[in-house]
């Protein structure tokens, strides 16, 4: 079977395309800004553990064995699919099959047509850092607590979902090698008559069940915002604090950890 890809939802199979050759890994580059320390030599770079996008191309070919259109009319198809996909769209490929990634075509689209049957081109894709696991779009599902263990080294923004009553506190540890690395505790007020919370990491966004905003029942001690929580290397313990004083609780708690890697 030729490989192919998948972007925005449609195939690359759907517009007859075969990928040539298997492309070169491509990983991002570290962002860093440089600066000197003065009767130091060489330059030092302040990091804040981010990525650069990156680019990868992908050696094409195709023909219409089936339908036999010509080379114009495949190329105006794969146009519409490729230059009509606003922003980054999601990107699947036989290549890494574990993996999907985000991903943008800006363009130029410039074919080589043969005889007016056969096509081929170079199609360049602009890629965010992230390699995102899929095994990470699993719901984990827990009563009022849920441990997990990050497999990579990359910190993750999940999706929390939280159902509870009153108020309560959400923790949020990392254990590593026996040693807790990271600690985080949010106050939750779901209300008297209870109610549900999502919690975006990603998104840096927390909504209730109708889509309004939940900013406002979520706070943290010492500042008006919280931190919202993320997944840390090694073992990471999220939910309701075991804490009797506690007025509230949380009754259910679903995560989807999102996990990635470069």
């Amino acid at each position: 079977m030729m490989s192919s890809f998948v972007f925005n939802g449609k195939s690359s199979r759907d517009f007859c395309l075969n990928v040539d050759q298997l492309p070169a890994p491509v990983h991002p580059a570290r962002r860093g800004d440089p600066y000197r320390i003065a009767g130091c030599n060489g330059t030092e770079y302040q990091e804040d553990g981010t990525y650069e996008n990156y680019t990868q191309p992908f050696k094409i070919w195709f023909r219409d064995f089936v339908s036999n259109r010509d080379v114009y009319q495949i190329s105006n198809d794969i146009a519409t699919w490729l230059l009509c996909s606003r922003n980054f769209c999601r990107f699947e490929d036989t290549y890494e099959p574990e993996y999907f990634r985000m991903a943008r075509f800006a363009g130029p689209l410039n074919i080589e047509a043969v005889l007016r049957k056969y096509g081929r081109t170079t199609l360049e894709f602009e890629f965010k850092p992230e390699r995102y696991l899929k095994s990470g779009e699993q719901q984990v599902k827990g009563s009022n607590s849920i441990e997990l263990s990050n497999p990579t080294g990359q910190i993750a923004r999940p999706r929390i979902k939280m159902q509870g009553v009153g108020k309560t506190t959400l923790v949020c540890n990392a254990v590593y090698e026996g040693t807790m690395e990271h600690h985080l505790a949010i106050d939750v007020d779901f209300g008297s008559s209870g109610s549900t919370i999502t919690i975006d990491s990603n998104t840096y966004k927390a909504t209730f069940a109708n889509g309004s905003d939940a900013y406002g029942a979520l706070s943290r001690s010492g500042s008006k915002y919280p931190s919202l929580p993320q997944l840390y290397r090694g073992v990471n313990h999220i939910g309701q604090v075991d804490d009797v004083t506690t007025e509230g609780r949380i009754s259910s708690i679903e995560i989807v950890p999102r996990w990635w890697t470069v």
